[in-house]
């Protein structure tokens, strides 16, 4: 099922105001992150990917170079990662490997790892289907801090929220 006119202009609306940001996007080559929720189908994962790298390199020139790290959200404390192009996720064979991975996740725990690990990132998006959970607010709260807040933008069941919003999900 492809992206409606109205989810698509939402989701670059967020993305342009991610990279607007003072201080966030100054140069010409974007390095962002893609994190993909082992919890979903593999088809799923993939159309809804597939779509979404579909508009984001529509959208502008700064998507044609992209240093894009694709991490895969398996569990908490597990998370792996990898370097790629994007056209490599429009293809196939990318998600030749994937298995779902059906255990309990925390967005804190998450949140935390990405605010260690992916600070250099300019624009950091949750592709997930809903299944995790937020058991302590204050600490997602505190992860949100300083720059993760405005970098981070969460894409749930074709709708994207940002990371004050995403706390407010149930």
């Amino acid at each position: 099922m492809a992206i409606t006119i109205v989810q698509r202009q939402k989701l670059l609306q967020q993305v342009e105001r991610v990279l607007h940001v003072p201080g966030n996007f100054t140069k010409e080559i974007l390095e962002m992150a893609l994190v993909l929720d082992c919890a979903m189908e593999k088809e799923e994962l993939e159309d809804t990917v597939i779509e979404l790298v579909k508009t984001l390199k529509g959208h502008g020139q700064v998507f044609r170079n992209v240093r894009l790290n694709v991490l895969w959200w398996k569990a908490d404390g597990r998370v792996e990662s990898t370097v790629a192009a994007m056209p490599r996720l429009m293809m196939s064979a990318f998600y030749q490997g994937f298995e779902p991975v059906k255990e309990k996740k925390t967005l804190e725990k998450l949140a935390g790892y990405l605010k260690m690990y992916y600070a250099r990132s300019k624009l950091i998006i949750v592709v997930t289907n809903g299944e995790y959970e937020i058991r302590d607010q204050d600490q997602a709260k505190r992860n949100g801090e300083p720059f993760l807040k405005r970098k981070f933008l969460l894409w749930r069941k074709r709708e994207v929220y940002n990371y004050r919003e995403t706390l407010l999900l149930e």
